[in-house]
């Protein structure tokens, strides 16, 4: 998943929340 985690990462959401948020995008 790195490039949800990236995505997320451009986004400014934090590392911790990067997962979080990319799992909820997944799902």
């Amino acid at each position: 998943m790195p490039e949800a985690l990236c995505g997320v990462d451009e986004a400014g959401r934090g590392p911790l929340a990067g997962p979080v948020y990319a799992a909820a995008v997944v799902l």
